[in-house]
C-alpha cells in the first residue's frame, strides 16, 4: 500500500552518546557480547546517524515526501510519544526510530536499508 503524503521520521537518542552495539548489522543479536560480529563499524551518535539518514533521503530526492528529525531524550518534550517514553524507561537501545509516530527500529540501523524499506512500503 503506497502513501504519497509526507512521512515523518524521528530518531530519539542522547545527543553526545555513542551508539553502543558491536556492529550495525547485528544489533540485538545474541552473540554481540562475544564479539562474533565482524565488520569495520565506526563510532556514531544518534544525532550523527540522523544526519546520515537525512543525506540518504536527500540523495534519493525524497525531501518532499520524508522529513527526518532528531530528538534528544534529555532535552525534548516527549509527551506526544508515550511508546518511546516506555522504551526509554525499559532501557532499550538507542536510537529509537519512529515512522509516522510508530516505532520501527530500536538500536543502530543502516540508512540505506531504511530508505529501501520506505520506498517499497510508503513512498
Amino acid at each position: 500500500m503506497q502513501n504519497r503524503d509526507m512521512n515523518e521520521i524521528i530518531l530519539f537518542g542522547e545527543k553526545e552518546q555513542v551508539i553502543t552495539s558491536s556492529c550495525t548489522t547485528c544489533s540485538g543479536c545474541s552473540d554481540k557480547n562475544e564479539n562474533l560480529c565482524t565488520g569495520d563499524t565506526q563510532s556514531i551518535t544518534s544525532e550523527e546517524l540522523t544526519s546520515h539518514l537525512k543525506g540518504a533521503i536527500s540523495r534519493a530526492n525524497l525531501e518532499e515526501r520524508v522529513s527526518v528529525e532528531f530528538k534528544d531524550i534529555h532535552s525534548e518534550d516527549l509527551t506526544d510519544y508515550p511508546d518511546v517514553k516506555t522504551l526509554i524507561n525499559m532501557s532499550f537501545s538507542f536510537p529509537i526510530l519512529t515512522l509516522n509516530k510508530e516505532i520501527k527500529y530500536m538500536g543502530p540501523f543502516e540508512p540505506e536499508v531504511l530508505l529501501k524499506e520506505l520506498k517499497e512500503n510508503f513512498i
